[in-house]
């Protein structure tokens, strides 16, 4: 029975051990009768010990037809995720399935956000001049009640330009403010990260620097209801550059 299988499985290496799962397609056909015949809690319910780990547990959501806002889910499963999204589109007949676009969304932000946590793993202080951002910015605190009513337009305001020594820690100050504004979902602060020692950025070419902007912006965004005639893609924006 096991050289019986032994086609219909591939070697996976998980650290410091090798597992045996099966191929896609016969993963997918095993699935499908399981649900047809009404047997995926009868199947999980006699392998408790499997949902010890986070990916099974997360799956067994989504087999339920329970998938979790991407928001929620662990970063480090994110990848994961989208799979068992690919994976369950596959399936007949399974109406819930997971968001993939909601989940692609969540994983270019958290891209976006790994270096910044990084940078500000143990920031503490810099009271005055995380003041001085958020005064000039003009999105938290709210000052006064007119402003948070909405009643008075913030005034045009100049460039702001934070300078100092190498390694005083600008990018850590700017990384924190940033993710202050992301902890209290402000969605009214649009702000991107360009790191100009990415091979792929250079200032010499301002288009690379609109579509890292673009791509930025957009993974922020709430997914719209329909995609308006005239919004060009980042991707279409990506091709055009090469080109």
């Amino acid at each position: 029975p096991v050289a019986a299988l032994h086609a219909d499985c591939v070697a996976i290496r998980r650290s410091e051990e090798t597992v045996w799962a099966l191929r896609e397609p016969q993963r997918l056909a095993a699935l499908q009768r399981l649900l047809v015949d009404g047997r995926i809690e009868a199947v999980i319910a006699a392998n408790p010990h499997e949902l010890a780990r986070p990916e099974n547990a997360l799956f067994v959501q989504v087999l339920r037809g329970a998938p979790p806002d991407p928001r929620k889910v662990d970063g480090e499963l994110l990848s994961a995720y989208r799979e068992m999204a690919r994976l369950v589109g596959g399936l007949d007949n399974f109406n819930v399935r997971p968001d993939i676009d909601a989940i692609d969304r969540t994983l270019a932000r958290e891209r976006l956000l790994r270096p910044l946590r990084l940078l500000t793993d143990g920031f503490v202080g810099r009271d005055e001049e995380l003041r001085a951002l958020r005064e000039h910015v003009g999105v938290l605190p709210r000052r006064s009640l007119a402003r948070w009513l909405g009643l008075t337009r913030p005034p045009r305001r100049s460039a702001l330009v934070l300078y100092g020594v190498g390694g005083v820690g600008k990018s850590a100050l700017i990384a924190r403010f940033v993710l202050e504004h992301l902890e209290a979902d402000r969605r009214d602060l649009h702000f991107a990260w360009l790191d100009l020692e990415r091979y792929e950025l250079s200032d010499a070419r301002p288009e690379s620097l609109i579509a890292e902007i673009a791509a930025q912006v957009l993974a922020f965004e709430p997914k719209p209801d329909h995609q308006p005639r005239n919004v060009t893609t980042v991707a279409a924006l990506r091709e055009a550059i090469a080109a």
